[in-house]
């Protein structure tokens, strides 16, 4: 398939992406474009969405409602390809005791 300008021009990005868990709403609206070589910077109180928007970029879960691409493939449609291009290692990392 085809990437179009939009898709070369951001690495990542987001649109009007919701998560919500019942009545909970986790992401509320969330639009992200990151360019390749640019770092962002997820910062909020526990509680702001930070673990869930994280999930939601890498494929882990899948949205309630808006867009998600990252290097120009539609989550969670082609998320096998886009990950590809995703690296994740969350902040609470542990193996196995016996490894």
């Amino acid at each position: 398939m085809p990437k179009s300008d939009m898709d070369k021009e951001f690495l990542l990005e987001t649109e009007d992406l919701v998560k919500t868990f019942g009545s909970l709403r986790a992401v509320d609206g969330l639009n992200l474009q990151v360019r390749p070589g640019e770092m962002v910077g997820l910062v909020g109180p526990d509680g702001a969405g930070k673990t869930t928007a994280m999930r939601l970029l890498c494929g882990a879960l899948n949205p309630t409602s808006g867009r998600i691409r990252v290097a120009g493939y539609e989550l969670p449609r082609q998320v096998e390809r886009a990950r590809e291009h995703i690296g994740y290692l969350a902040q609470a990392f542990s193996l196995y005791g016996d490894l």
